[in-house]
């Protein structure tokens, strides 16, 4: 009689290590899809900002000098905190996101005729001027003039 209660204990134990190990596993895949997910999502945010930020620059290039544009960046993406850089060298809109994925999108441009680097900060106005010596992107409005 012993030895059945025995094995009944020990067979309760490995179908409770089984079902727990099992567990653990689907917990894992799970979380593991959920942040790939997330990346995902971050990276369409990440694009529709940048590629606002290219049509409304394009927009302004096109209409010719003494044309004035301006929007307003989100807070964040998706609750990270994210940067926009135009770098004037290579013409290119970068945008980082600060997750844990490092998410980054970036977008070739046409030459607009941008003087320096410009880092855009989140949250704020971004002012587009066109100017007889190239397009002004900035986030004061004094400074696009």
């Amino acid at each position: 009689m012993k030895s059945a209660k025995g094995q009944v204990s020990l067979e309760f134990l490995v179908y409770s290590a089984v079902f727990l190990l099992v567990f653990i596993i689907l917990a894992f895949v799970f979380s593991d899809m959920a942040r790939s997910e997330t990346g995902k999502s971050n990276f369409i945010m990440s694009t529709i900002i940048g590629n606002k930020l290219l049509a409304f620059m394009a927009t302004s290039y096109s209409m010719g000098p003494d044309f004035d544009s301006q929007f307003e960046l989100p807070a964040n993406i998706n609750g990270y905190a994210y940067n926009i850089t135009i770098s004037k060298d290579t013409n290119a809109i970068f945008v980082n996101v600060g997750d844990s994925a490092g998410t980054f999108y970036s977008t070739k441009a046409m030459s607009f005729g941008i003087r320096d680097d410009v880092t855009l900060e989140p949250s704020q106005k971004v002012f587009i001027s066109m100017r007889k010596g190239g397009l002004r992107v900035c986030q004061t409005g004094v400074g696009c003039r």
